[in-house]
């Protein structure tokens, strides 16, 4: 949700803040628990 107006953002409207948090889990974390399964498996592969 944005925070300023409340609508529902698009995929295309989050994807530096989730590159952010899944390369964060990539490098400093050994797991990650997102909404968005499909994402980030696809992207990061070697998440687990």
């Amino acid at each position: 949700m944005c925070a300023q107006c409340g609508q529902a953002m698009a995929g295309d409207q989050r994807t530096l803040s989730d590159y952010v948090v899944g390369g964060h889990a990539l490098v400093q974390a050994n797991c990650l628990l997102p909404r968005d399964r499909g994402f980030y498996r696809s992207y990061f592969p070697k998440l687990s």
